[in-house]
């Protein structure tokens, strides 16, 4: 069976202190609002370089705070997540500088979602 929201979150939050995740692959799991606030806030996965959210119920919202909050990602995959819509308008670069200059995305194409990646890189 697969780990609830809250076994997840407590997973995380037992994370060593001072150990720092790159990669992290919440895919298909059971995660919802309280996982989503633990990855944008917890110290452990300050330095998230990889993330994997296919097939999650991500939100525009989620992902604006997301990529604002860890600006070290660089592979964001998003497969599956019908809720997104238009999530990247709200990171149109600030003088000239992307939040995330070194974000890819992975599983796109096609998508509501990969019509608005080129307009905000």
């Amino acid at each position: 069976s697969e780990l609830s929201a809250a076994a997840l979150v407590a997973c995380l939050a037992s994370v060593p202190e001072g150990a720092r995740l790159k990669v992290l692959d919440l895919s298909d799991t059971r995660a919802e609002g309280g996982v989503f606030r633990a990855v944008r806030t917890l110290s452990c996965t300050s330095e998230l370089t990889h993330l994997r959210l296919a097939y999650l119920p991500v939100t525009d919202t989620y992902l604006l705070g997301l990529l604002r909050s860890r600006p070290s990602l660089e592979v964001l995959d998003v497969c599956g997540c019908s809720r997104i819509e238009d999530g990247f308008v709200g990171l149109r670069p600030v003088d000239g500088e992307a939040l995330t200059p070194n974000l890819r995305f992975l599983n796109v194409g096609g998508t509501r979602l990969g019509n608005q990646i080129e307009a905000v890189r």
